[in-house]
């Protein structure tokens, strides 16, 4: 089994999401994800439903699972104040 997490402490949501998916990817390798779970920051909260967009177009995972939270941890850090979306593979 293969893992893979990348976090984007990006202000604009959809280019964090695009960042962090990105980096997620080139760890995988070609194969696709059965499963990603992205975790958005509160600042990022609102555009929760565009950041899952632009993660499945990138992954194109089997099963994409999103959620919004005081504090993410990514692979390296936790954030709990300012933007952040991680991405878990």
């Amino acid at each position: 089994m293969r893992v893979a997490a990348a976090m984007s402490r990006t202000e604009e949501a959809d280019l964090a999401a695009a960042e962090a998916a990105d980096a997620a990817g080139v760890s995988l390798g070609a194969a696709s994800p059965d499963l990603v779970v992205v975790l958005v920051a509160a600042e990022h909260a609102e555009e929760l439903a565009s950041v899952g967009a632009a993660v499945e177009t990138r992954l194109e995972p089997e099963v994409l699972v999103g959620a919004a939270a005081e504090g993410v941890l990514g692979p390296d850090e936790e954030v709990e104040t300012g933007p952040a979306v991680v991405v878990w593979c």
